[in-house]
């Protein structure tokens, strides 16, 4: 395993969050979350023997789980985990996809939160739970329109406050 370089510096931050962006859409909604909630991010990429985006694209559809490059951290030294996403016509990428099957289940909170275009949110967010094989403590549904208007934040700001009070949620 590779060090947590947090833990080595003696600090610990309770909350991780994991993120793939291929348009920038969801990293901007992780660097959000990171800086509202003081979280360590880091961003999910695909192993390098994953093929082209047009193969990955194709596996995203079939639900394939694919392969990812190593985090420099250990999931399990967090007390929550959160997994931002886009959405590929209604399905997460094949890297998210293996990254939920390997370490979903190591998370002592898992919470979701998608970047979609038109649709297909709830669906990725239901998918994202199959491969984690665990039930999310929070979601989130982010549209793209919601992110190029630059008002993101304030549903960023919703999701975090589903993620504190997930009694709440309707």
């Amino acid at each position: 395993m590779i060090p947590d370089p947090f833990l080595e510096r003696g600090m610990k931050q309770d909350t991780l969050i994991v993120y793939y962006s291929r348009t920038g859409h969801t990293s901007a909604v992780a660097q959000e979350m990171a800086n509202r909630m003081d979280a360590v991010v880091h961003r999910l990429s695909d192993a390098p023997d994953s093929g082209d985006i047009l193969s990955r694209a194709l596996d995203a559809l079939r639900g394939r789980a694919g392969g990812y490059a190593p985090l420099p951290c250990d999931v399990a030294s967090f007390t929550r985990v959160v997994v931002a996403s886009p959405v590929w016509f209604g399905h997460v990428p094949p890297a998210v996809a293996g990254f939920l099957r390997q370490e979903g289940g190591r998370a002592r909170e898992l919470a979701l939160i998608v970047t979609r275009y038109l649709f297909g949110g709830r669906s990725a967010c239901r998918a994202m739970e199959r491969h984690a094989g665990r039930s999310a403590v929070a979601y989130g549904n982010i549209s793209d329109r919601e992110v190029k208007s630059g008002i993101y934040p304030e549903a960023v700001a919703v999701f975090i406050d589903a993620l504190h009070h997930p009694d709440t949620e309707d």
